[in-house]
């Protein structure tokens, strides 16, 4: 190994996913110089079928807003589908119906092709070439007092800080030593694709709880199409084709949603397994953890991507300050300061979602059913309880947005 060719910058990220790349064009906008290290890069342009697919997030307002801190919502907001309504029914009857009204705003949210929001991100990242340094490669070992990082091909790393965005099988966080806690109870799989539909979606976005699953639709700027998102039990469907599954979806649309008119699906759906998991710190040995790497939780909320968005405001912010008094950026109290921030909101969401999981999927005969229509029926109409609920949607509590 040359030391004499290290790479010399103040943070590194481990991952150039969405979140890792909003991590590295945070730090870039905030005069940070960034190490980047993937090995799998995206280097070739995306394809239109890429760019139009199902792979989507929900983004709420703060997310909006990161976005428009690094000046690249206007290039993005023409291909976001802003929904007005929200809906989560279960079974046949109970449900919440949210409106951009209770929320006393435009809309809701968007919807945005995440491949999209990726090449935005990624091309900004790559218009600082002074103070961005991209490595196509796998690290192989951080020694947290020197602050040095090597890679598997040998490169040498110097920075103050790792930050671990590298998702659920997280090398920074066996890294750093810290431990997972693993919500053994939630074993799902998700099958998405895209939904054709007669009738126009109405820029509403859907949950549907079944005895067997959860079935999320969200609008795109296409009016009669949509992302579906069909989420049970893996051994449910472990040895169903494809073809089977988009024909259970889209009998499923039609019996429980005749609105949407006739139906069918676009394409096969992609499967992708679930995990909810939360490390039992966000930070040790100059590492600190942000998105999935940190928490991840059940998509059903569609709000995996807006913690990940908010971790990386929290954290920037926080190494923000500590830059302007000229203090190290792995100071633990300032990480401290960002785990606390974080921590308490996506515990909350976490269990949230995987108690919606794991209680609103009964069967209609159960005793359950009616305390769920009760309990639904109690914070539809009941205003302080909706507000709460809206707020916490939204992400409208968050105070974690002073750098935003």
């Amino acid at each position: 190994m040359d030391e004499s060719k290290a790479i010399k910058a103040d943070i590194v990220i481990i991952g150039a996913g969405i979140t890792g790349l909003a991590a590295a064009a945070s730090a870039i906008r905030s005069g940070l110089k960034v190490c980047c290290i993937d090995k799998h890069l995206p280097t070739e342009p995306y394809t239109q079928s890429q760019l139009e697919s199902a792979w989507v997030s929900a983004l709420a307002r703060p997310a909006t807003a990161l976005l428009e801190k690094l000046g690249l919502w206007n290039e993005l907001s023409p291909f976001a589908c802003a929904y007005q309504n929200m809906v989560v029914k279960i079974g046949g009857e109970s449900e919440i119906k949210i409106s951009h009204r209770d929320a006393m705003a435009e809309n809701l949210g968007f919807i945005l092709n995440n491949f999209r929001l990726k090449k935005s991100l990624w091309d900004y990242c790559q218009q600082s070439k002074d103070q961005w340094i991209i490595c196509e490669d796998s690290p192989a070992s951080w020694d947290y007092k020197h602050e040095r990082l090597v890679t598997r091909k040998g490169q040498l790393i110097e920075a103050q800080l790792c930050i671990g965005a590298d998702g659920v099988n997280s090398w920074a966080r066996d890294a750093a030593g810290i431990g997972v806690n693993k919500d053994q109870a939630i074993n799902d799989i998700a099958w998405v694709g895209i939904l054709v539909h007669e009738n126009p979606h109405q820029w509403a976005a859907r949950q549907h709880f079944f005895e067997d699953g959860v079935l999320g639709i969200l609008p795109t700027i296409n009016y009669h199409q949509s992302v579906y998102v069909w989420s049970t039990e893996a051994h449910l469907d472990q040895h169903v084709s494809q073809a089977k599954i988009a024909e259970q979806i889209v009998a499923r649309v039609q019996k429980a949603l005749p609105f949407y008119g006739a139906c069918h699906t676009q394409d096969l759906p992609r499967q992708h397994q679930i995990v909810s998991q939360s490390a039992l710190k966000y930070h040790a040995k100059k590492i600190v953890l942000i998105g999935d790497a940190a928490n991840a939780v059940h998509p059903l909320a569609g709000q995996g991507l807006n913690m990940g968005l908010r971790h990386v405001a929290e954290l920037t912010g926080k190494l923000v300050k500590v830059q302007r008094q000229h203090r190290r950026l792995s100071s633990p109290y300032v990480l401290d300061q960002y785990e606390a921030n974080c921590r308490g909101f996506d515990a909350l969401s976490r269990e949230t979602y995987a108690a919606m999981r794991r209680y609103f999927c009964v069967k209609n005969t159960s005793y359950l059913q009616t305390l769920l229509a009760l309990g639904l029926y109690t914070v539809d109409k009941v205003k302080p309880i909706k507000d709460r609920l809206i707020r916490h949607a939204l992400h409208a509590n968050n105070q974690a947005m002073d750098w935003i």
